[in-house]
């Protein structure tokens, strides 16, 4: 039911030292070489000893791999001069990166799967079948990032936890213990019941309670989080990881 995403190794903003246009190592595509045959790094675009482009630090963030065209805050996916795939960015956010607007708990969930539907029809490794290594790899990377993001950011719980590990930087709480004794003899005696009992009724009903305390605590997050409460949100993120398991235990007897 849940998903944890935990951000990969980002790259390094830091430019490569030593960028000469060695002929040898280097092509110059469309560089102008105005000044004795020389041309800039922002002009330049590597290559290695057997004419692969090489995928630098600087140019996989700023740059088209292929092109080297400047790559823009919208060039996600795809560059704008060539039209080729792109590395993904690995400085978006899972909300920059699905195009749903600034981190928030409050997301239109159907709005979210028709980007999802809509990105996964340009990015799936099929359309790729005919393209080269490179943009089948690419389009691996990129189709399962979008995945990611998706699942993560469908679920509440799971756009809490990913705004609290992610963004907020904070530990990851689903190992906490609930310090409420009220909340937590709540959530043992509601497992309680749903492992007593086969009747789908009674289930529907536990359920139907057990849903109405979470979107409780899911309320209590929101103002949480427009507060930048973080050790409220901690405490209501560890209390909703544990409503959830119940909702788990529900539906695996209906």
């Amino acid at each position: 039911m849940l998903r944890t995403w935990r951000m990969l190794g980002s790259f390094s903003r830091s430019k490569p030292k030593g960028w000469t246009c060695a002929m040898q190592t280097w092509k110059m595509d469309g560089c102008r070489a105005e000044s004795g045959g020389m041309c800039s790094t922002s002009e330049a675009v590597p290559y290695d000893e057997e004419g692969e482009r090489k995928e630098t630090k600087e140019n996989t963030r700023s740059k088209c791999w292929s092109c080297a065209s400047s790559r823009g805050p919208k060039d996600t996916f795809f560059c704008r001069a060539c039209e080729i795939i792109l590395p993904p960015d690995s400085e978006k956010n899972f909300f920059e990166l699905l195009g749903i607007g600034q981190p928030s708990l409050q997301v239109d969930v159907k709005e979210l799967e028709q980007i999802y539907r809509d990105l996964q029809k340009r990015l799936h490794p099929d359309k790729f079948s005919k393209a080269g290594p490179k943009e089948k790899e690419l389009s691996e990377q990129q189709a399962s990032l979008v995945n990611a993001a998706y699942h993560t950011l469908k679920t509440p719980l799971g756009r809490l936890r990913y705004l609290l590990q992610v963004l907020e930087e904070v530990p990851d709480v689903s190992e906490a213990t609930i310090q409420d004794p009220e909340m937590l003899m709540e959530v043992m005696e509601a497992r309680e019941q749903v492992e007593n009992t086969d009747d789908k009724e009674e289930l529907k009903t536990i359920q139907r309670e057990n849903q109405a305390k979470f979107d409780d605590l899911y309320s209590q997050a929101s103002r949480a989080y427009q507060e930048k409460n973080i050790e409220a949100l901690m405490d209501l993120t560890n209390r909703m990881i544990y409503v959830a398991k119940v909702e788990e235990e529900i539906l695996a007897k209906l």
